[in-house]
């Protein structure tokens, strides 16, 4: 709001481009309103001040008074929203020498340009309105569509700052999260190694027993190494004994197997002298390949071969 000593330094000069006098409200029109809002820096109306000039001739302004009323200011509001787009401006009434007048204060318009509801384009010019030129109103235009832009990509900034902040803060939860996650992996880890490092500790206090076990698993599968290489040497000679009995009747297993140990044993034999246990062995061996031989008659068997 202007102060009663801008409106008097105002009053004394002539009329420009930012103060237009009116000597009564009949006189404002709508283009006036226009053309204040077209400028770049928008400008004042003051009702009840007529355009004078002094005795020395230079233009100023005389306050002449106007009367102030409801339906007054109501004219002037009518007047500012029949523009394209409307007008906004402020009115106040205040009193000048003793008589009152109407202060319309114009700023410059955000949606430039404007126009009457009859499609007129003004702007303030030096001390008076006049036509926009084609290429000051596409000038109005295009400044018109640049804020318009501006504005927009202000809200869209907003927008993506909001969405920026919302996924920062998503981001911040997730990597809390993946770090207790870590946390707890690295705690089930550290738990696993303390296993394992007392799993090598019993397996160190129980070493003679893991190798009690190695040497039985060492020995089985001696056994059955021999059984395999028996089974080699043995199946030939029984397919052999099997042919040349063209009846099966006469086959004698006991005498095959008598036959075959005498010649295992002397193979193995070291200057004819037979351990207990190499004998078990080879009794063990002979009754996995016939099962229905007994031990005892395996041994039996073993008694009547010659030893020597």
């Amino acid at each position: 709001m202007l102060s009663k000593e801008e409106l008097l330094k105002m009053i004394n000069k002539e009329e420009g481009y930012e103060i237009e006098f009116k000597e009564s409200l009949s006189g404002l029109k709508s283009e006036d309103i226009v053309a204040f809002a077209n400028s770049k820096t928008g400008g004042v109306i003051l009702i009840g001040v007529k355009d004078d000039s002094d005795n020395q001739g230079r233009q100023i302004g005389t306050v002449t008074g106007c009367q102030i009323s409801d339906n007054g200011k109501l004219s002037i509001l009518n007047k500012a929203q029949s523009c394209r787009p409307p007008v906004n401006l402020e009115i106040i009434s205040t009193e000048i020498y003793g008589t009152s007048v109407y202060v319309i204060e114009i700023p410059s318009g955000e949606f430039k340009p404007y126009c009457t509801d009859g499609g007129t384009y003004r702007i303030r010019g030096d001390g008076q309105k006049r036509s926009l030129y084609p290429s000051e109103l596409l000038s109005l235009f295009m400044e018109s569509e640049r804020n318009k832009f501006i504005n927009n990509f202000k809200e869209a900034t907003k927008e993506l700052e909001r969405n920026l902040e919302e996924t920062k803060q998503q981001m911040l939860q997730e990597t809390n999260a993946m770090l207790k996650e870590l946390q707890s992996f690295d705690k089930k880890i550290s738990e696993t190694l303390d296993d394992i490092y007392s799993s090598a500790d019993n397996a160190d206090s129980n070493s003679s027993n893991v190798e009690s076990t190695v040497d039985d698993i060492e020995d089985t599968v001696d056994d059955i190494w021999r059984i395999l290489m028996t089974v080699s040497y043995l199946l030939p000679r029984i397919d052999s004994s099997i042919k040349s009995n063209q009846n099966m009747d006469e086959f004698d297993p006991k005498e095959f197997v008598k036959e075959s140990l005498s010649r295992s044993l002397k193979r193995i034999s070291r200057n004819g002298v037979y351990s207990q246990r190499i004998i078990d062995k080879q009794v063990n061996i002979v009754n996995s390949m016939f099962p229905e031989i007994s031990k005892q008659e395996l041994q039996q068997i073993i008694k009547e071969i010659d030893m020597k």
